[in-house]
């Protein structure tokens, strides 16, 4: 699980309203499923039985008030995918380094 850290997008989630919390959800779902989707797209090894691939999925979660989005792979060896082999067929953690300022960007415009 990979967590941002927007302190510079806004003091502190206390102050947010709902309709902020909501629209962050939103925006979060969203761009997780976008992540999804690039990380099947951009997928670094080539498919055998196509599990791996299709077990790629997403979650937002609020857990205190921090908003949590993920990519996660489903299979049991996912985790070899993303860390054996001097992490060459890695794609969910670079995927989400890739979408870290659509993130910031939109959390912004979200929270004023």
């Amino acid at each position: 699980m990979i967590k941002f850290d927007i302190s510079q997008v806004m003091a502190t989630l206390d102050s947010l309203t709902a309709k902020q919390k909501a629209g962050l959800t939103l925006f979060g779902d969203t761009l997780g499923k976008k992540m999804a989707n690039e990380a099947k797209k951009n997928k670094p090894w080539e498919n055998r039985t196509s599990h791996a691939m299709q077990s790629i999925d997403s979650y937002t979660a609020w857990e205190k008030n921090t908003l949590i989005i993920g990519v996660t792979g489903g299979m049991d060896y996912s985790p070899f995918l993303e860390f054996a082999h001097e992490k060459k067929y890695a794609v969910l953690y670079p995927t989400i380094l890739d979408n870290k300022e659509a993130f910031i960007k939109g959390a912004k415009l979200i929270t004023g």
